[in-house]
């Protein structure tokens, strides 16, 4: 699973330009999408186009939200494309995920978003400051076996902090707080 946001794009960039050698049974998900048009440039997954042709990964096997749905049924979609992924024996073996400054993860910004689909794998998040998102859910998220979280930038120290002492008072935190495996890598550079 990968994440968006501006921290892991430099990783995206080099793996683009050196790709290495891929399992054919390789899957790729998005945690989570801007409910904009692929070609848009906050879409996560327009953005990360040039890395899936790079590695020569089958479209089948990249799983993202279809934003040219209804917002509704794209999440719906999703949900049922990773559903569908699980119960037919698929696993996922490592998540990467961001934190916002905010302590939100994929697009779970708040209670609300973090307890909502309780038994779905994707939900459609609404945004007052727009724009929508579709995000993996924390059910979805338990079922992972190792995460890394991935934060960079000096303006992420506070909650990398906040993070490490009181995990309960951050989103990020509370969405992985079923996982075994979950590390936290932090680099003041960005």
């Amino acid at each position: 699973m990968l994440p968006g946001g501006n921290t892991p794009f430099t990783i995206y960039r080099l793996i683009r330009d050196n790709p290495p050698k891929i399992d054919n049974r390789l899957h790729i998900m998005l945690s989570d999408e801007r409910y904009v048009p692929p070609f848009s440039a906050d879409s996560n997954f327009g953005r990360m186009g040039s890395m899936f042709s790079a590695l020569k990964i089958s479209a089948t096997r990249v799983f993202h939200p279809d934003c040219e749905l209804p917002l509704k049924e794209c999440a719906e979609k999703y949900n049922l494309n990773l559903s569908n992924y699980l119960e037919n024996g698929g696993i996922i073996t490592l998540a990467l995920l961001g934190v916002g400054i905010d302590g939100h993860t994929a697009s779970l910004f708040d209670h609300n978003s973090l307890t909502r689909g309780k038994q779905a794998c994707a939900i459609a998040v609404k945004r007052d400051d727009g724009p929508d998102r579709i995000s993996v859910t924390k059910n979805l998220i338990s079922r992972i076996k190792r995460i890394v979280f991935l934060c960079a930038g000096v303006e992420k120290a506070g909650i990398v902090e906040k993070m490490e002492q009181n995990p309960n008072g951050v989103i990020a935190a509370r969405a992985v707080e079923n996982v075994e495996n979950v590390e936290l890598w932090y680099s003041a550079l960005t």
